[in-house]
């Protein structure tokens, strides 16, 4: 794995501790219906639900792309 890691003061600086579906996935890292569908499965973020209320933690986003940061096509599908 490469070692240009992510931290909160570089990525995702503009966004609140807890983040809506919307504002992951305006990130760039999945869709709407992506991170709706990996939450049915149990893949993908971990995140937070209070009711009906979905919540994704900054820091486990962050986490979540730094766990994805490989150096060759082959070495992300040995870590799949």
């Amino acid at each position: 794995m490469v070692d240009n890691k992510c931290s909160e003061d570089d990525l995702l600086e503009d966004y609140p501790p807890f983040m809506t579906t919307k504002q992951v996935a305006a990130c760039g890292i999945k869709s709407v219906n992506g991170l709706n569908a990996d939450r049915s499965l149990g893949v993908g973020l971990p995140f937070i639900k209070i009711g009906n209320v979905v919540r994704y933690r900054k820091s486990d986003v962050i986490a979540y792309v730094n766990s994805h940061v490989f150096t060759s096509t082959a070495e992300a599908k040995v870590a799949s």
